[in-house]
């Protein structure tokens, strides 16, 4: 016997279901979270799993669970396992795909995106590192695999709002870490920084050329990032998703997410990057133009957490000094790129930041595995065909957001935070290389599906909205007079 949510009855419901439906509301209580579209559990024949899962079309209700494990857990795990979900979640869909004979889409900005990391590998043909150069466009076509599964999967607003709240509580969670951490650093606590940093040590430093820094000696928390520069810019992408949760979810997902927003703020506080405070700034800003309402209480919000936050936090950004070792440094990166730039100016030098890093060693005898900005980094890299393709893929994906932006509502929101989740990137790749590990780019896949699946949607939207107003603006049909029987 079980009690029906709907109505408050007793129904009579097989065993077997009965345990699923308690799981399901057991998930429901402790996230806030329901796997059913018309918020009923219950029927009058009793329960049918379709019924309980009614959200989730037979053909890709797996694909759909794996993603949503895909998107909480993937923030959590290293930098080796965390992106595998994506392609696991991906061969599931494709696979159902298969069987359902549906086809999978993408827009123009995925398809614009497809020609850059094509151009990557194509690279190769003129790279030091060739083998380097065809590694890092599998990886991003590998991890491109994650926008084309969640803008396939969300096929209702609810999926979508339903992926970004799983999305946004996956980066709280190593949010809450990156605090322990920092107090761990405070209080001289022995705590893993960062988390899973012996097992990385052991297993990167396997990889070939050098795609990531294994010397894990940190003075500042990264969370189960390689460091805290890596795990800042995480955070950066996904904090305005966490305020879009705030605003469109309700009840206990609110709550969730509310708290969600202070731990992606104080986290990135706790990083100490002038580029991750520089960044915040203009992503917040960038939120303003929400409206009046939403600037206010943004703007309340954050003066509330600067007030808390220790003095350190604010001296760091006084620090900013040619003379500061870390701002020296860049300059003397920065140089050396626009030199290697200027000899390969049209193709670059290939794709794979390892190609940079030996010239630098080599030529310059500067010590460091990457550009420590994304343009630069690029340019070297891809040359003014990389830099063409890449401003391209940008220019789409503003366009997609001014886009959904005017179609109001509840899309204005997502198109702003989208807008503002590439703003704070774009800002913190001035002074960092942005794309440089599997996570940063799974993350970034992931907001590309977000944006790709709410164009549709409100494409959609938008179009059953005018065929509603072309019903009501039509005239009605003459009342038709019975003529009378003689």
């Amino acid at each position: 016997m079980l009690l029906g949510r709907s109505k408050g009855q007793i129904l009579e419901c097989p065993d077997v279901e009965s345990q699923i439906r308690a799981f399901f509301h057991f998930v429901e209580k402790s996230i806030g979270f329901k796997y059913n579209e018309d918020k009923s559990y219950c029927g009058k024949q009793g329960v049918s799993l379709k019924t309980v899962i009614s959200g989730f079309p037979r053909e890709d209700r797996l694909s759909f669970l794996a993603m949503l494990i895909t998107l909480i857990l993937s923030p959590f795990l290293s930098e080796y396992i965390g992106p595998i979900f994506t392609l696991v979640t991906f061969v599931i869909f494709k696979l159902q795909c298969k069987k359902s004979g549906r086809h999978i889409e993408f827009g123009m900005t995925g398809k614009m995106m497809f020609v850059y990391m094509g151009y990557m590998i194509l690279s190769a043909m003129w790279s030091d590192n060739p083998i380097m150069s065809v590694l890092i466009g599998l990886l991003w076509m590998g991890m491109f695999l994650g926008a084309l599964t969640v803008s396939n999967l969300a096929t209702t607003e609810y999926r979508l709002d339903t992926m970004i709240y799983f999305a946004v509580i996956g980066g709280a969670f190593v949010g809450a870490i990156a605090l322990i951490q920092t107090l761990a650093l405070y209080a001289d606590l022995d705590f893993p920084n960062p988390f899973w940093g012996e097992i990385d040590a052991k297993v990167l430093g396997l990889l070939p050329g050098n795609l990531v820094d294994t010397n894990f000696v940190l003075e500042k928390p990264a969370s189960t990032f390689t460091n805290s520069l890596i795990f800042a810019t995480f955070m950066l992408v996904m904090f305005p998703f966490s305020l879009y949760s705030t605003v469109t979810q309700k009840g206990g997902r609110r709550v969730v997410s509310g708290v969600c927003v202070l731990i992606y703020f104080v986290s990135i506080a706790s990083t100490y990057s002038r580029g991750a405070y520089l960044a915040i700034i203009v992503a917040l800003f960038v939120l303003m133009f929400l409206g009046r309402n939403y600037a206010l209480n943004i703007g309340i919000t954050f003066v509330a957490v600067l007030a808390v936050l220790p003095s350190s936090v604010f001296r760091r950004l006084s620090e900013v000094s040619v003379k500061d070792f870390a701002v020296g440094e860049r300059f003397k990166i920065w140089g050396a790129c626009f030199d290697i730039f200027s000899n390969n100016f049209f193709l670059g030098i290939g794709a794979g930041s390892d190609n940079l890093h030996q010239r630098l060693v080599n030529d310059y005898a500067i010590h460091w595995p990457h550009a420590h900005n994304l343009y630069f980094e690029i340019m070297v890299e891809g040359g003014v065909v990389g830099l063409l393709l890449i401003g391209a893929v940008l220019a789409f994906i503003v366009k997609d957001c001014v886009k959904i932006i005017s179609r109001g509502g509840k899309w204005k929101i997502i198109g702003m935070c989208t807008l503002s989740a590439v703003a704070g990137l774009m800002t913190m790749s001035l002074t960092e290389f942005t794309f440089q590990t599997p996570k940063e780019l799974q993350v970034v896949m992931v907001v590309m599906g977000f944006l790709e699946a709410a164009l549709r949607l409100s494409a959609r939207a938008a179009e059953r909205g005018e065929k509603a107003k072309k019903i009501v603006a039509a005239p009605a049909a003459p009342a038709r007079i019975p003529e009378m029987i003689q």
